[in-house]
């Protein structure tokens, strides 16, 4: 969809140039002094006076429909947070003044988004705090979130800041510091917005906020707030700049108004059509209307009642498109926590204490100054900079968050290209999987052997090729199962399948499809001619890569009794890697007595194993894995010394082992490398003492005595080996090096005990869930939505996992911890235009947004600040005042 694709393009240009606006929780000012705005020629006397707040959220449609139920509600989870958790903490604590915020996810109206996305900065820097009303410049680092190809990429900024009362409005001026950020930027507020006892706003108050992309102010972008005669809040935007579409520069234009109450609300939207210059959609021969050096545009109307909302999209010439008229439930919405905080026994935000990550700043070639960021996801650490690229080896970078007055601490980059994880399973439950499509990843090796007797084909169980001819430990037919050795179509599962042709005396490469095995040649295609197989004919099969199949609890015929279906993959997104599936043609997966699957559900890892065939969820036992990344200080102990590795499959003698060099200076430190050398892998042109490029999943460890590695309860210790190739940057570590070569790491994430949490379908289950600034373990159904392209159905609803405010979890120590939503997205479902009416409801009007009058949106007004900002000192990081 266009406007899903505009978002995330304008969200990143718009959040570039404003995430250093600053915020606070005052109340209302008081004149002290009278200056020019943005002058600079005048500072007034500090006063004890705060500023006037700003709205900590906007959105296009308001998220209560104003019903007394719906209030009650809002109310009742605020209550019910109060007698878990705020109660017993102290009034001041972090824990009870987060801020919140809830918004309707609404992928029409994303151009709103934009200014939340500003307020949610604004949040971190209190330019309305009195000590800083009046006092002068000050500078704020200020961190925001960008989604960059499905991951999400955590930025810093320095901004130079001046927060003044003059003539009753707050005036804040901003300076920002970075590559392609605006020259002015300036916030004038005249009235704080308006909360209802739920915590939403019932107005957003008075505002503006103006920048100017360059000194003429020919390009801009401003928003802003009001109410109109009707008591109807009123948001605008009005943001004009230069864009690149291909080859060609062009100008592009947004322009929106909203009037909005809780009850009613209306608006208009013109925004790019960047699609419309897609080559691909262009009649041959038709000159693409970029060249012209302006994007076409398309319109969005749209209104909502007490009960539902509607919209419809206009092309460029003013044509409504076909199918684009869409109707919303708001009496049933569906909300999703996108962010969660995390605080200690007192109410201490846990990432004051723990250190999780922080921004760096550094010289590039060119000799102009850039920024970056130190974390890690799960313990791997990582380094990358503003641009979403890493930071070369041997850069010198210096921490950006110390105290003014104080060295900052300087770095030097150290970089590994593979990563060697311990991973330690925990019990769970095979319901929290139920009804969640899961990428299986696959690496098995068969033998099979035709026995012409009974015309089947058998899996040979524990092969003895000393013999010849080749015999079995034993044999189980595979027949019924040679269906998983088709072709894939969507790439992800790949079959490799080698025989020897008795007659010719030559190996033969097969694919098999349509119940036969065919020869292929050296480009995969397949002969014409089925094979016809001869007793004892011998086939090696490994099958690879991932396929997705989803645990339906269904243990009927229709899923061959195991209670999974496999995925229809139709499409993978490259940018996102995420899949699209064809829910008709979910096939019945065999998930045989003995099979052992590991299974990745949005980043958190599962093994699930069938230990019986009685047909019910005890059939399998599940466990969930936590990681341990082996890096430069705890390497030893992640790997003894004398661990060798082997792959899962493979337990024959000529078995291919590895080795984690964990010695310093070594060429190959901290890369896994080969050890001995199977003949098959010899043959692919691998030799003792290369480094692994391929990646190990589920490796087996054995010590020197050849004895299996097993933790405490008997299973297997496993370890993951990634390695980063190509332009895939994931699988490297980055590390940070002090002066005395020691290595800064970062703290690791906190693991809870197993937390019992309900879904939106009502269903208790047990979660094992990390956090590291992110919440790990719990089903992304975020994702799952966009998957179905913004449609929120009731298959999705019911599987939703919130964790509600005030909830209790404690760590593996039993240290216990609250954890509270901060960011939650309202999704409404799809409804038609028939049943709005059939449940005696009415159908919203577009008549007032259809009349909506852009023409009216004030003209920019070029904030016109000095040049070169104020000397200043930093004050805050993230919202935390630097100690």
């Amino acid at each position: 969809m266009q406007w899903k694709k505009y978002r995330n393009v304008l969200a990143l240009a718009l959040s570039l140039a404003f995430v250093g606006l600053v915020s606070g929780c005052g109340g209302g000012g008081t004149t002290v002094a009278s200056t020019t705005p943005g002058s600079g020629s005048q500072t007034p006397a500090p006063t004890t006076t705060a500023g006037i707040a700003l709205p900590q959220e906007v959105s296009a449609i308001s998220v209560n429909n104003g019903t007394a139920t719906a209030q009650a509600m809002g109310l009742q989870a605020r209550l019910m947070a109060v007698a878990q958790a705020a109660a017993s903490l102290p009034a001041g604590s972090d824990y009870n003044t987060a801020i919140t915020s809830k918004f309707i996810d609404e992928p029409a109206l994303s151009v709103f988004d934009i200014i939340d996305t500003i307020l949610k900065a604004v949040a971190q820097t209190h330019y309305a705090d009195p000590a800083n009303v009046n006092a002068g410049p000050y500078k704020a680092m200020v961190a925001w979130y960008d989604d960059n190809k499905g991951q999400t990429v955590k930025q810093m900024q320095s901004w130079t800041i001046d927060s003044k009362m003059v003539n009753g409005e707050n005036v804040v001026s901003v300076w920002p510091d970075g590559q392609g950020m605006p020259g002015s930027v300036q916030v004038t507020i005249d009235k704080a917005p308006t909360q209802a006892a739920d915590g939403s706003y019932t107005d957003y108050g008075k505002w503006t906020i103006a920048a100017s992309f360059d000194q003429s102010g020919q390009y801009y972008f401003e928003a802003s707030a009001d109410t109109d005669a009707n008591g109807m809040t009123v948001l605008t935007i009005n943001q004009k700049q230069q864009d690149h579409v291909g080859n060609y520069p062009v100008t592009d234009v947004i322009k929106a108004v909203v009037h909005k109450t809780d009850t009613s609300g209306y608006g208009q939207v013109h925004m790019p059509d960047y699609e419309a210059c897609d080559p691909g959609a262009l009649a041959p021969g038709a000159t693409n209307p970029c060249a012209s050096g302006t994007v076409p545009e398309f319109k969005i109307e749209y209104a909502y009642n007490q009960d539902s909302m509607t919209y419809e999209k206009f092309d460029a010439s003013g044509n409504l498109v076909p199918g684009s008229q869409i109707f919303k439930d708001r009496d049933n919405p569906v909300a999703m926590v996108y962010q969660y905080g995390v605080f200690d026994a007192s109410g201490n935000d846990v990432q004051k204490s723990k250190s999780f990550g922080f921004p760096v700043t550094y010289t590039d070639g060119s000799g102009n100054t850039q920024q970056a960021y130190y974390g890690s996801w799960q313990g791997l650490h990582q380094l990358w900079s503003n641009g979403g690229s890493t930071v070369a080896d041997g850069t010198t970078v210096t921490r950006a968050d110390v105290m003014p007055g104080q060295t900052a601490p300087t770095f030097t980059v150290k970089s590994f290209a593979g990563d060697l994880a311990r991973r330690t399973m925990v019990s769970s439950d095979i319901s929290q999987l139920q009804g969640i499509p899961v990428q299986a990843f696959l690496n098995q090796n068969l033998t099979l052997i035709y026995d012409g007797t009974n015309s089947v084909w058998d899996e040979c169980v524990n092969p003895d090729w000393t013999t010849s001819p080749m015999s079995c430990g034993s044999k189980v037919d595979f027949t019924s199962s040679l269906g998983e050795l088709a072709t894939d179509p969507s790439g992800q599962k790949m079959v490799n399948i080698n025989g020897w042709d008795q007659a010719a005396g030559t190996a033969v490469q097969y694919g098999y499809s349509g119940g036969s095995f065919y020869s292929m040649d050296m480009s995969g295609m397949m002969s014409q001619t089925a094979m016809t197989p001869q007793d004892g004919d011998v086939l090696n099969v490994n099958i690879g890569g991932n396929i997705y199949i989803e645990y339906t609890g269904n243990f009927d015929a229709s899923t061959d009794n195991s209670g999974w279906v496999q995925k229809s993959v139709t499409s993978i997104d490259q940018n996102t890697m995420m899949p699209t599936f064809d829910d008709s043609a979910d096939a019945p997966f065999d998930f045989a007595q003995g099979a052992r699957y590991e299974l990745n559900n949005n980043g958190a890892s599962f093994i699930v194993e069938r230990t019986a065939s009685a047909g019910v969820a005890t059939d399998y036992t599940t466990s969930m894995e936590a990681q341990t990344i082996a890096n430069p200080t705890n390497a030893t102990t992640v790997v003894p010394a004398g661990t060798v590795f082997k792959q899962s499959w493979d337990n024959s003698a000529d078995a291919t082992t590895y080795t984690f060099d964990t010695t310093p200076g070594d060429a190959n430190y901290m890369m896994l490398v080969y050890g001995h050398v199977s003949q098959q892998d010899q043959q692919s042109g691998h030799t003792a003492g290369d480094v692994v490029t391929d990646g190990g999943w589920g490796l087996f460890a054995y010590d020197t005595n050849g004895q299996q590695l097993l933790d405490a309860n008997g299973n297997p210790i496993l370890y993951n080996w990634q390695y980063a190739s190509g332009q895939n940057a994931y699988g490297a570590a980055t590390y940070l090096v002090n002066a005395d070569g020691t290595y800064k790491l970062l703290d690791d994430p906190i693991a809870f005990q197993s937390l019992q949490l309900t879904t939106g379908g009502g269903q208790t289950l047990n979660f094992s869930l990390q956090f590291d600034g992110y919440m790990h373990g719990l089903p992304d159904m975020h994702q799952q939505l966009q998957q179905n392209n913004d449609k929120m159905t009731p298959d999705i609803a019911a599987k939703v996992v919130n964790i509600p405010a005030g909830t209790q979890a404690l760590d593996e120590a039993g240290n216990v911890y609250y954890i509270k939503p901060l960011q939650t997205g309202v999704t409404l479902p799809i409804v038609t235009q028939a049943d709005i009416t059939a449940a005696g409801k009415t159908v919203p009007d577009l008549t007032l947004a259809s009349q909506v009058d852009l023409s009216t949106i004030p003209a920019f007004v070029n904030p016109n600040l000095s040049a070169t900002a104020p000397a200043a000192t930093l004050k805050y990081v993230e919202g935390n005042a630097v100690q």
